[in-house]
């Protein structure tokens, strides 16, 4: 059993850094308004209800599953170009996004060499403290941050395009009245 108050001369606690912190703060509580959002663009192009689409999003801890199978569910199933040309770049934008995300949150923070904030991915093999580092400033935090902001309105602006799409597909077409036939 460890010790407390032991720390490692690399380890890096993020509540030394407290504008740091805030920035990954604001940026992870949007991204659970980005899944919803996400579940939700799922829901309408599988016709079911949120609760279920949350079901099957959830089904897979992996963003690029989720995010392949919410594409290619809407590259098949959305008629109108323009429409899923946003919903296609909203999930692509995600996509790109979670990989930051999954590094903020899954990786290793700590100080360089030269006392720098650092971030280490886990994901790449065996973790080697002194290579694959990422320098965090606060402007890089602040930046994902914002873009994450961006991301789950981007999400919501296509989401109602798809909902309208939806509408107006759904709308019954008024009935063409035939002609009459004079004299009959």
């Amino acid at each position: 059993m460890a010790k407390r108050g032991i720390k490692s001369a690399f380890r890096a606690d993020l509540t030394e850094h407290p504008n740091h912190a805030i920035a990954l703060a604001a940026a992870l509580s949007v991204w659970a308004y980005a899944e919803e959002a996400m579940s939700l663009i799922l829901a309408e192009l599988l016709d079911i209800d949120a609760a279920r689409a949350e079901i099957v999003f959830y089904a897979s801890n992996s963003a690029r599953l989720r995010v392949d199978l919410i594409r290619n569910l809407a590259k098949a199933y959305v008629p109108e170009p323009e429409v899923r040309k946003k919903v296609v770049d909203a999930i692509n934008r995600f996509g790109t996004l979670s990989g930051t995300r999954n590094l903020y949150v899954h990786g290793l923070w700590k100080y360089t060499a030269s006392g720098r904030l650092a971030v280490v991915g886990t994901k790449q093999g065996p973790l080697n403290w002194f290579s694959s580092e990422h320098r965090v400033s606060y402007r890089k935090l602040a930046t994902y941050a914002n873009d994450t902001v961006a991301l789950e309105q981007q999400l919501m602006e296509a989401l109602a395009e798809l909902r309208n799409a939806s509408a107006r597909r759904s709308r019954p077409q008024p009935r063409r009245r035939r002609p009459s036939r004079a004299g009959t």
